[in-house]
């Protein structure tokens, strides 16, 4: 999705450990691992990838970004997803908030059916200010009490 530009996000390839990521709500677990430390794993690219799992509706992992939008301004991102080795099947959202407006906005792309291993899917969406925000969230939400999902490389501009 860039064009050469920064992303938005923050830590963006989990290099630099968690954070600005976090859990949402409780019942959500939320780890970032280095290549090689789950078996038959590695990060899409770098050395580092995230991973989530969560048993509750609205559950998943969430960073928030200063970001003022203008009506009709569009933000678009991507990400790449797989289910945690030996598991497969995962699935869940990944969504692009508008916040601190008159009203939320948001663009959401659901996932499912994903491999593992080096079976890495990019998913991606897009939303478009139709009010003035103050803040970009940018989020993960795993299918309740289903397979961990791995997240990588995730580039919002």
């Amino acid at each position: 999705m860039s064009s050469g530009a920064t992303s938005l996000a923050v830590n963006a390839g989990f290099e630099n450990g968690s954070g600005p990521w976090a859990p949402l709500a409780s019942g959500t677990n939320f780890v970032v691992y280095q290549g090689g430390q789950v078996a038959g794993e590695s990060a899409r690219s770098g050395s580092y990838y995230g991973a989530t799992n969560t048993q509750m509706s609205g559950g998943g992992i969430y960073q928030d970004v200063a970001l003022s939008t203008s009506p009709g301004q569009s933000v678009c991102g991507s990400a790449w997803v797989r289910t945690q080795y030996p598991g497969t099947g995962g699935a869940g959202t990944f969504a692009l908030w508008l916040l601190g407006g008159s009203s939320n906005e948001n663009g959401v792309a659901t996932f499912s059916s994903l491999g593992n291993a080096g079976n890495w899917t990019q998913v991606s969406t897009c939303v478009t200010a139709t009010t003035a925000h103050t803040t970009l969230r940018i989020q993960f939400y795993p299918q309740p009490g289903g397979p961990t999902i791995d997240i990588d490389d995730v580039d919002v501009s």
